[in-house]
């Protein structure tokens, strides 16, 4: 009887083992399972000593949401993982370890977690083989250890489950805690500001955990969520869906529905971690469609953890280029619903202008768009004398958002050129100058004129900008001796912060310094 009873105590310890033991792992892929937050400690490489901790909580739909980013610091000879790091190493375990009592020298801040004030009598046992090694004990024990009251970087701190077995030599200890004056011992690091709000956000019946690791190994343990930056129509029945990338994720599933909160089918998986756009060929203008994109790990095998983005949606416009008065050809943009587009760069023309924007016409509505108060129809833009808003070229298409299926037409703004100045003369007036004359343009509102200069060998070049429309002539005091030189000048106006010239005589006028 004996014998049975040992050997079902035995057994009902390994099983009480099995099931009762904290989540310790070094390389726990897809063994989050129960886990309703996380904090992500990343560094750059296994020796690196400072990095960033992101917390996660999980939503009810299964997202990992971020709730804070901060600095973090591990220990001064970096990472090691958790299945070969040794006592006295000076490097923070790297895995998955959970949270699993708070304490503090300071004042309770609010912590979800049972809170216990360090008192005196406190010390944790750090002498391998100790029956106490690696716990919290109300007695000083010798030999190495803690003194816990000792440390302001346990101001706030919780304890975790590594080497909650008490395997000798490999030391114990390990802290989630404020942060001291550099690197720790082993521990990981956080300022006490940020501490105190773990305190306040970390919940037991979340069953949180830290995970310990470099950037690029984030996959062996946790994938967060991407997050979608924009839906950009590429065609009339195309839109590109971009986002950012994931360090540490193996494959993105992109996910579409015809609504917000319909049934998500993936339209396409990526394999390459490194992609952070698709373009869906397989929609249609003018209807709306929802996206999201799950990240997921792929380790040894093994399907990983799963993040999903927020959902993203758009809808498809047509804009429509008209050459207002000009010639040429321009071809159609489609425009998502509610983003900066940027417009296609004129192509018009017309002999005798110059192109200076686009007036913007809504054809479901027949309103154009005004400065002043936004859409309008043409009557009420002659009664209250609003200006038709017009967009300068290789701008972005960002007030003017259509209604759904609608078309924009943008029409083409041209500014007349001021008339020709007449070409007087150049001539030397002194062993350094050139005197170049012309007559005034006819144009009320030119503003100066630019001088240009060129020689036989070399193409016009602008030397000079005169202020003022009576200004009729310039001495250029850079010319050499024993060069001749043609001049030629240009008037010039602007017209909705655009330069428009005049035409030029191509003959010019020519002098030279003897």
């Amino acid at each position: 009887m004996k014998k049975n009873f040992k050997w079902i105590m035995l057994t009902c310890c390994i099983i009480a083992g099995l099931f009762l033991h904290p989540l310790n792992a070094d390389a726990a892929e897809n063994n989050l399972k129960g886990v309703g937050q996380v904090v992500l400690v990343t560094v750059s490489s296994s020796t690196s000593t400072e990095g960033t901790a992101t917390a996660y909580e999980k939503s009810s739909e299964g997202n990992w949401i971020t709730k804070k980013t901060g600095s973090a610091r591990v220990g001064k000879k970096g990472i090691e993982p958790i299945a070969t790091r040794k006592q006295g190493s000076n490097k923070t375990p790297q895995g998955i370890m959970k949270l699993l009592k708070a304490y503090g020298k300071k004042t309770d801040p609010g912590s979800l977690f049972t809170y216990t004030g360090i008192t005196s009598n406190m010390y944790w046992d750090l002498n391998s083989g100790s029956s106490t090694y690696n716990r919290l004990v109300y007695k000083n024990p010798g030999g190495d250890y803690e003194h816990l009251i000792d440390y302001n970087t346990y101001n706030y701190m919780f304890t975790t489950d590594y080497n909650y077995d008490q395997i000798a030599g490999k030391g114990g200890a390990i802290f989630f805690h404020c942060n001291g004056k550099g690197a720790t011992s082993g521990c990981i690091s956080v300022p006490e500001s940020t501490m105190k709000w773990y305190m306040t956000w970390l919940d037991p019946d979340k069953n949180p955990v830290i995970i310990v690791t470099t950037e690029k190994q984030v996959q062996k343990y946790f994938v967060p969520a991407t997050k979608i930056t924009s839906v950009q129509a590429e065609s009339a029945t195309s839109l590109k869906i971009s986002w950012n990338r994931v360090y540490g994720t193996a494959r993105y599933y992109i996910q579409r529905s015809d609504s917000s909160d319909g049934t998500y089918k993936t339209v396409k998986t990526i394999t390459n971690p490194k992609t952070t756009s698709w373009i869906d060929r397989d929609v249609a203008s003018g209807k709306n469609y929802y996206y999201q994109i799950k990240t997921r790990n792929y380790v040894d095998g093994k399907t990983g953890y799963t993040g999903t983005s927020s959902v993203a949606s758009n809808k498809i416009f047509l804009v429509r280029y008209d050459a207002g008065g000009g010639s040429g050809k321009m071809s159609n943009t489609w425009v998502p619903y509610g983003y900066s587009t940027k417009l296609r760069a004129n192509s018009f023309s017309k002999s005798g202008y110059t192109f200076v924007g686009w007036k913007m016409y809504r054809k479901s509505d027949k309103k154009w768009y005004t400065n002043e108060a936004g859409w309008q129809t043409a009557d009420s833009i002659s009664k209250n004398s609003y200006t038709k808003y017009v967009k300068k070229d290789k701008t972005c298409l960002a007030k003017s958002s259509s209604i759904n299926k609608d078309t924009i037409i943008l029409y083409a703004v041209w500014a007349k050129n001021p008339s020709e100045p007449e070409l007087v003369s150049a001539r030397a007036v002194n062993d350094t100058t050139i005197r170049i004359q012309w007559k005034a343009s006819s144009t009320a509102s030119v503003k100066g004129y630019r001088i240009y200069r060129k020689t036989e060998d070399s193409g016009w070049t602008r030397i000079a900008q005169s202020e003022g429309r009576t200004v009729t002539e310039y001495n250029d005091t850079t010319a050499q001796k024993g060069i001749r030189y043609i001049y030629t000048v240009r008037a010039y106006r602007t017209s909705n912060g655009v330069t428009v010239l005049s035409s030029y005589d191509k003959k010019g006028v020519s002098a030279a310094i003897e």
